[in-house]
């Protein structure tokens, strides 16, 4: 299908399309990645249950995501990295 076809089907039924974007449409339009969302889902954890204040602006620091990442992996979360996610596969496919 050319252009002038995807365009004159488009314009007769909008309602049918659905537009998926790639993942740093999310970026560029100001909203967090997926990568964001899990790092400030492992910040709350980590404050409630250390009791610590750290923001999301903290987060950005090396060292207190390291912290946060030990934490995690202390509690059994998964590591980071391709191994992890190996690891997580092969489990998933046991089970």
């Amino acid at each position: 299908m050319d252009q002038v076809g995807l365009t004159s089907l488009f314009c007769a039924r909008p309602q049918n399309f659905a537009w998926f974007l790639g993942a740093g449409t999310s970026r560029t339009a100001g909203l967090p990645t997926a990568t964001d969302i899990i790092w400030d889902l492992k910040r709350r954890y980590y404050c409630q249950e250390e009791n610590q204040d750290i923001s999301r602006q903290d987060i950005q620091n090396h060292a207190i995501k390291d912290r946060i990442q030990a934490f995690m992996e202390s509690r059994g979360f998964p590591g980071l990295g391709l191994k992890s996610i190996r690891s997580i596969r092969e489990n998933l496919w046991r089970g």
